[in-house]
């Protein structure tokens, strides 16, 4: 389980439902294609690991320094945007497979 207030801990539940979920599947080209799917939310969970979105109210626009860390802040936003939009593309095709075999059936 991650830490309070880490962005990941909203992925636990569904991670874990699917994991459980995946136990109960026999046929193995949806069991590959539910591991694919648990796999791609699970990296993306491990990209917000950790992550807690930055109190930044007290930031004074005044200091210098300040403003350099709001900077770095901004920069590591945009790095993890740019990841979770790549898991997300993944995550959707995953999800699709998944669904056209389970609608195949």
């Amino acid at each position: 389980m991650s830490g309070e207030g880490d962005l990941s801990a909203a992925f636990d539940p569904i991670t874990e439902a699917l994991e459980e979920a995946q136990a109960e599947v026999t046929n193995e080209e949806v069991s590959t294609a539910l591991t694919n799917f648990t796999d791609e939310l699970s990296a993306m969970s491990g990209t917000l690991e950790g992550y807690e979105i930055p109190d930044t109210s007290s930031i004074d626009p005044a200091d210098p320094e300040a403003m350099d860390k709001l900077e770095q802040m901004q920069s590591e936003a945009e790095e993890m945007t740019t990841k979770l939009q790549e898991h997300s593309t993944s995550l959707t095709e995953a999800g699709q497979k998944l669904q056209d075999l389970c609608s195949a059936g």
